[in-house]
This record gives C-alpha cells, sequence and structure tokens, in this order.
C-alpha cells in the first residue's frame, strides 16, 4: 500500500496508524498485515501465471520459489525448486500469509539461445544461487537452524537427505495435502532414523 490515509485533518501513513493504535490492537494489526500480504500475494501470482501462460513460445512451464529461511511453511519448502506446466501445478499462497512465488522457466533450447548461468536469490543467511532448492539450504546450515525448522525430524531429514537428495528429503516430510508428517508417521513409513 502506497500513499496515506487521511482522517480528520491528520494524515498518515499505513504504518503509523498502526503504531497509533498500541498495544491492545497489535495482533489485529498483525493479522491485517498478514491479509493484506496473502491477497497481494495472490493478485500478482495470479497475474505472473496470466502473462508466463500468454507466451507459450518463450515458456512451457514455472518454477514454485519459496522463501529460504525458518518460517517457510512445510508445502512451500516442499515445492521450493519444483517446476510444473502452466495450469496443471499448485501456486501461492498455498496458505495464509504465504510468501512463496513463481517464475517462468524461460524455454532457451526452443528459442535457440545458450541459457545464461543461474543468478543469485535472498536466503536467511545471505545470498545463494538462484537454483538451490530449500532442501539443499537447509542441508547447508548448521543444526541449530535445521531443529528450528525441523524440530526432532531433523535426523529424518538427514538420513533420507543421504538416499533421495535434500531436495527430495523435505518433499518426503509432508503428507499429499501439504500437511506435516508426525515423527510416528515418519517412523512407519521409513523406520528408525539412522544417523
Amino acid at each position: 500500500m502506497i500513499g496515506n490515509l487521511q482522517f480528520g485533518e491528520e494524515a498518515r501513513t499505513v504504518r503509523q496508524l498502526i503504531a497509533a493504535g498500541g498495544e491492545l490492537t497489535a495482533v489485529a494489526d498483525n493479522q491485517v498485515v498478514a491479509l493484506v500480504r496473502t491477497s497481494i500475494n495472490q493478485v500478482a501470482n495470479a497475474a505472473s501465471q496470466q502473462m508466463y501462460q500468454a507466451n507459450p513460445d518463450i515458456t512451457k512451464k514455472y518454477r514454485y520459489i519459496a522463501t529460504l529461511d525458518s518460517r517457510t511453511s512445510a508445502i512451500c519448502r516442499a515445492l521450493d525448486g519444483r517446476e510444473f506446466p502452466y495450469g496443471s501445478g499448485p501456486t501461492p499462497p498455498q496458505h495464509f500469509n504465504c510468501r512463496s512465488t513463481t517464475v517462468a522457466v524461460v524455454d532457451y533450447e526452443g528459442l535457440g539461445f545458450e541459457p545464461p548461468p543461474p543468478g543469485k536469490r535472498a536466503s536467511m543467511g545471505g545470498q545463494v544461487p538462484a537454483d538451490m532448492t530449500y532442501g539443499e539450504w537447509l542441508s547447508k546450515q548448521p543444526r541449530s537452524v535445521q531443529e528450528d525448522v525441523l524440530g526432532s525430524k531433523v535426523p529424518y531429514f538427514q538420513m533420507l537427505s543421504r538416499k533421495h537428495g535434500p531436495r527430495d528429503a523435505i518433499a518426503k516430510l509432508i503428507r499429499d495435502d501439504g500437511s506435516e508428517l508426525t515423527l510416528d508417521d515418519l517412523r512407519k513409513r521409513y523406520g528408525p532414523a539412522q544417523p
């Protein structure tokens, strides 16, 4: 939201209005900010998808991009880096307060161009290669960050990473509906976590 809101004779920004609410409205203010963020995310991603689909000679699929930090949801962690044909894959927002987005996968081969080298993307610890997925990023983080994200499921993530790679390992920690598997679910599915 850009600009000022007018109330009486005094003009204030959205942040000033929130701050004026004080402690009693802090929870409601945070919910309003989350609602606005989610709504903007939904509109922006819908517009991006329409623009991508309108250019089939340039792109035929998109890549799901999640935020590389410890607050990213399980479903977005699992979808990060996955590519989908237009109209057949999930698009953000996947949940309330979702921060994920999508990017077009340009068909350089079909266009007769050499693809450029991957750029960079932001992460909690600084810039990383643009093609690094959430699972790959998490596997390179200290144990404390992994525990902050996965809790007591870290041994399963590490075991599954060794077997399937970190990108697929992070996806194996969730159900088909996007909810997280419990430790009991993981034990039943994969047996005891091997160090």
